[in-house]
């Protein structure tokens, strides 16, 4: 089959949605089937096309064997009405693809934004090929819980195009139990188009490494040799309230002069993103010397980063549309056999709780987070051990190779059941 992925956000980007469709894109391949991508010229997560790719409304080139076409887009980021231009611009400039990209046997549209459902439209009438359309989150709730334009007068407009988007859908794949949950039961979408596809890991990309030569030489460079490193790597943004990340960080370092095992906390921060320049200017205003912030690096590094921490943190806001998620960044940290430290309820913190991989915390709770991490310092918990059911829980249910394949299955068995 050929397949024509249609994405704002691609690799050589760092984030969640970016990995996933890069994972996906890869697995296709692997199994046999055609892919081409349509996307943005990198942006995410600073806002700047990347410098190699400015001055140019077209490009075409390969990542990892996949065909990737590019265009040009308002590039942007926040919470203002340019991040709307930035969606808007890209709805616009990837209709190009109709000149550049091969005829496929679906488009597969990855939603947020749902704006694209738009140009797919588009594409599907030309072509006469059905679009399949993979949701995220469920973005005008999005819109409206994390205020991520603070135009709530935008809410009905964006309602009505998410009615709009899921009728000229053939399919619908759901990341998480509960949008998928939410499909059926609040947005009345028949099961017989519902497909389910979560977040997962690249296993023989990031798993245990044996150098501990480079694990010890990086410690060094960073002035971390005999510090107890929590490592958050990911996306800076308002969904993940980090400030109470640096509030914990405060209290530990308030409260190191009386219990001198704080001292060995380090959290270190890889990454960027809208609400990056406020946290570097919270850490000044507390002069944390317990937090370290790090800009993106790629998958490769991160590994070497992840193998020299000894906790990975996953930190969420507390909103009723957190319970849907299960955040990307606590996969590879998984994969990697270290346990985590999970702040806030959703079906990410139920994985870990259910598979004993970790310690899980109120969200916006500062004072739990400390809790938590001296107790995780002290040997109150068996770290060795919640590595391992981490990286056993990967290798059984979260490789990206096995959801591909399962979401093919089921694509197969749903266009078999079209023609009876």
């Amino acid at each position: 089959m050929k397949f024509l992925i249609l994405t704002q956000f691609f690799p050589p980007e760092t984030g969640a949605a970016q990995t996933r469709l890069s994972e996906f894109s890869s697995e296709l391949i692997k199994q046999g089937h055609e892919v081409e991508v349509m996307t943005a010229m990198p942006n995410y997560p600073t806002g700047r096309i990347f410098s190699e790719y400015k001055g140019r409304f077209y490009l075409k080139e390969t990542y990892k064997n996949i065909t990737v076409h590019r265009v040009w887009l308002y590039a942007s980021q926040g919470k203002s009405i340019l991040r709307l231009i930035n969606y808007l611009s890209f709805m616009l400039t990837c209709i190009y693809g109709l000149f550049v990209c091969k005829k496929p046997d679906y488009i597969f549209v990855n939603s947020g934004p749902l704006l694209l459902a738009i140009p797919a439209k588009i594409l599907s009438c030309f072509w006469r090929r059905p679009i399949l359309l993979n949701i995220a989150d469920l973005w005008p709730r999005s819109i409206e819980e994390l205020k991520a334009t603070g135009f709530k007068s935008l809410s009905k407009l964006a309602l009505s195009l998410e009615k709009w988007a899921y009728s000229n859908a053939k399919y619908i794949t759901a990341v998480t139990d509960g949008i998928y949950d939410c499909l059926l039961t609040e947005k009345n979408i028949e099961k017989s188009r519902l497909m389910f596809m979560p977040n997962g890991v690249n296993a023989s990309l990031y798993f245990p490494q044996t150098d501990p030569d480079r694990q010890l030489q990086l410690r060094h460079n960073l002035g971390l040799k005999d510090k107890f490193i929590f490592i958050y790597p990911g996306n800076h943004g308002y969904a993940h309230a980090l400030d109470n990340v640096l509030n914990a960080a405060n209290l530990i370092q308030t409260e190191s002069e009386k219990n001198k095992n704080l001292n060995s906390i380090h959290i270190l921060f890889i990454g960027g993103g809208s609400d990056k320049e406020r946290l570097l200017t919270i850490k000044e205003r507390y002069q944390l010397k317990n937090v370290s912030f790090l800009d993106t690096v790629s998958q490769e590094e991160l590994v070497t980063y992840l193998q020299m921490a000894d906790i990975g943190l996953i930190n969420i806001r507390n909103t009723p549309l957190a319970q849907e998620t299960r955040p990307a960044k606590m996969f590879p940290i998984m994969a990697m056999q270290k346990p985590l430290l999970f702040a806030g309820f959703s079906e990410g913190s139920d994985i870990i709780k259910k598979n004993q991989g970790g310690v899980v915390v109120e969200a916006e709770n500062p004072l739990q987070l400390k809790a938590a991490m001296l107790d995780l310092l002290t040997g109150k918990y068996d770290l060795k051990n919640m590595g391992m059911r981490n990286r056993k829980n990967v290798l059984e249910h979260l490789q990206f190779s096995s959801i591909v394949k399962n979401w093919l299955d089921d694509l197969e068995i749903k266009e078999k059941a079209t023609l009876n």
